[in-house]
């Protein structure tokens, strides 16, 4: 495989990744950079804190599935779940610099 076909195949996989990161952040209308908790953590935290504690446990919700279940695992896949949440997490990180 030549370097610019496997150029083609990181873009095609990078435009899937964001098409379906945006089709989710639209479906949950923006949710997870705007929290609002209905059971508060009990120490005080900012919004930067929350968003990032809210990814954190997403992540570590989608790594224990595909322990369990496989990357291919309850009809999703987990693979490119784990890897939207951890380009939002990126984006979260970036916020608080």
């Amino acid at each position: 495989m030549t370097t610019d076909e496997i150029n083609k195949l990181i873009a095609k996989e990078y435009q899937s990744l964001s098409n379906l990161a945006i089709q989710k952040n639209n479906s949950y209308n923006g949710s997870i950079f705007n929290p609002d908790w209905i059971i508060k953590p009990l120490i005080k935290l900012t919004n930067k804190d929350m968003i990032e504690l809210g990814l954190t446990a997403r992540i570590n919700d989608k790594l224990q599935r595909i322990k369990s279940a496989g990357l291919k695992g309850f009809d999703e896949d987990n693979l490119k779940d784990l890897i939207g949440y951890l380009i939002l997490f990126r984006i979260a990180q970036s916020l608080k610099k």
